[in-house]
């Protein structure tokens, strides 16, 4: 309860570790008068004596002082009629002076803690963040300002230290050449400023990140005038020049390396099927890994896009070959691509022209169904019989169909009708006219029979 106890900073502070409290014995019975010669409760009795028996108070007088207090609030709470008793009253006066002494060792204690605390803050940062004093640069300055506060917050006590001082005289030494730097024309400024940090580049070490430094450093040797220029400047400027070169290096190879990464995560993060374009990005993209220098590989990014290309290659030869694909018919066909197209353009158009109509009464008449076929269908009655596995039509706006990707696909269509792993297949696409008739007076209709072969992945 009492170590607990806020600073109370109206009290001096004590830097002994014991602090002396009256313990003199206390008013002996025979002083008080008849009616206070009563029996004490047994609690109250205890609270007295464990009163007298505190002695000399020190920092390990916590627990004790706190056990005082809980038995105070006891009687307090149980036996307030004995709290004006004159042997109760001397003991809460003793108590009190406990805790006020205790207190004091506290705040002792505290400062002490603080004091040492701000004096190591002030000297492990003079020795590890102050600059050397012939490496000084102006934009380093404010480190100086910050010693300063850090010197302020010490007692007088820390700053006689010699440790302390040697310190101090540092930061003043600093402030002074900082003074002097801050004299100098921005010229002058410049030609020192250039050869300090040239001093600190390692060609050996130099990495296309480097490149702003390299910049900066170029920027700065612009801003030396004639009359500044002297051996030690020229010595930097050869080294510059090398840097510039090598960032020039950098440059070509940052190209290279950003033209393999860009094909690398341009490939299909979601392979369907084989592509013969999806093969030729996956060839590009290697040829441009392999034409990189091992320096180029070491390039941050490109170790991640070829991961990527071996990622998109694996997943890519896990296909099989392009479906085989076989389509009797005149005028319609498969492409390579595996989409679907009709030599005449819009299939309606070309069943219009055949016939004499215009395209708007073929619109409103014909349509063009697509029927999926387990492999293995016969043809009865100019279809295939056997197990249908779905049907859709076309439409005059829509009448692309692939076997993946955009249009009508029929992966698609297949997926939809809860089919999602058929090995082969065959395709009718059948031309329905109404109220329209040929020459015999029979209606209309077209029969293209094809073959397509599904292995493995959609």
């Amino acid at each position: 309860l009492v170590s607990g106890c806020a600073k109370n900073t109206n009290q001096d502070s004590t830097e002994s570790t014991s602090s002396s409290v009256d313990t003199s014995t206390p008013t002996s019975s025979s002083e008080y008068s008849s009616d206070e010669l009563a029996p004490l409760p047994e609690i109250v009795a205890r609270f007295i004596d464990t009163v007298n028996a505190v002695g000399e108070v020190n920092l390990d007088s916590g627990d004790e002082l706190d056990q005082l207090i809980v038995m105070y609030y006891a009687v307090s709470y149980s036996y307030r009629d004995y709290l004006e008793r004159p042997e109760v009253v001397e003991a809460k006066e003793k108590m009190d002076q406990y805790i006020a002494a205790y207190k004091a060792l506290l705040e002792a204690q505290i400062d002490q803690e603080l004091s040492l605390a701000y004096e190591r803050r002030f000297l492990d940062f003079c020795k590890d963040s102050l600059p050397d004093e012939g490496h000084l640069l102006l934009e380093q300055r404010y480190l100086v300002n910050v010693a300063y506060a850090y010197y302020a917050s010490l007692t007088e006590e820390s700053k006689e230290k010699e440790e302390v001082s040697a310190a101090k005289e540092k930061v003043d030494a600093l402030q002074a050449r900082f003074d002097e730097l801050a004299a100098l024309s921005d010229s002058e400024y410049a030609a020192y400023e250039f050869v300090i940090k040239m001093n600190d580049v390692d060609l050996s070490q130099l990495v296309y990140q480097d490149k702003t430094l390299i910049e900066e450093l170029n920027e700065i040797y612009e801003k030396i005038l004639p009359e500044d220029y002297n051996d030690e400047v020229a010595g930097a400027k050869e080294k510059l020049d090398q840097a510039n070169t090598k960032m020039e290096e950098y440059e070509v190879m940052q190209e290279h390396a950003t033209a393999f990464m860009d094909a690398a995560w341009k490939l299909p993060s979601n392979l369907r099927y084989q592509d013969s374009s999806q093969q030729a990005q996956i060839n590009a993209a290697l040829a441009l890994y392999d034409g990189l220098t091992d320096e180029e590989k070491e390039i941050a990014g490109v170790a991640e896009a070829y991961a990527n290309v071996l990622a998109v290659k694996s997943a890519f030869e896990s296909l099989k070959e392009p479906f085989d694909i076989n389509v009797v018919g005149a005028g319609w066909s498969f492409k390579p691509n595996n989409q679907m197209t009709f030599s005449g353009g819009n299939p309606y158009s070309s069943i219009a022209s055949s016939y004499g109509y215009t395209l708007e009464e073929v619109e409103s008449k014909a349509k063009i169904r697509v029927d999926v076929y387990q492999d293995g269908a016969v043809m009865k009655d100019g279809v295939p019989s056997g197990n249908l596995y779905t049907s859709f039509y076309l439409s005059p706006s829509n009448y692309t169909v692939t076997l993946h990707g955009s249009g009508i696909s029929i992966a698609d269509k297949l997926e939809e009708a809860g089919y999602t792993d058929i090995q082969q297949m065959r395709i009718c696409f059948t031309v329905q006219i109404e109220s329209l008739v040929d020459n015999y007076g029979t209606s209309y209709y077209c029969n293209i029979f094809g073959r397509l072969y599904i292995r493995d992945q959609w």
